[in-house]
């Protein structure tokens, strides 16, 4: 009976959530895509994500949220070492975002990524049940990109 009353209210709650499950507020996030202090934003040139692993209207025992790769500046430093879209930020600088116990929102990987311009960061992503290390030097990267 538990269970059924669970299911109906899974099925309820996954009914009104967007099938993306994508968690983004503006206000929250704003701070990726303003200039912070003086000078430019020195990264890579991506924008993340925050979204639930699996998704929301997915049944699962466990759910737990995954930053991904939500867009990439053309031509900058991200675009040319061959990340993509959809990517899934496992570390930076051999520091495991997903450690179990502490979540690490956009904002705070951003800050992990950015850098001196010409410096060098370390950025480990899974994709296709693979992991790929990339050394991306940082350069000026544009408003729109917030990392």
């Amino acid at each position: 009976m538990a269970e059924q009353i669970a299911d109906q209210f899974i099925e309820a709650v996954s009914s009104l959530i967007t099938p993306v499950a994508n968690v983004q507020n503006t206000t929250l996030y704003a701070p990726l895509t303003e200039q912070t202090g003086t000078g430019p934003i020195c990264g890579i040139g991506v924008n993340l994500s925050l979204v639930h692993s699996p998704p929301l209207h997915v049944k699962s025992e466990h759910y737990t949220y995954i930053t991904i790769v939500e867009s990439i500046e053309p031509s900058s430093p991200a675009e040319r070492a061959g990340l993509q879209v959809d990517d899934v930020i496992v570390s930076v600088n051999d520091k495991t975002v997903d450690d179990g116990q502490t979540i690490f929102l956009p904002e705070g990987l951003a800050e992990m990524i950015r850098g001196p311009e010409g410096s060098f960061v370390e950025v480990t992503v899974g994709r296709d049940d693979r992991l790929f290390k990339y050394t991306l030097r940082r350069e000026a990267v544009s408003k729109s990109a917030a990392v």
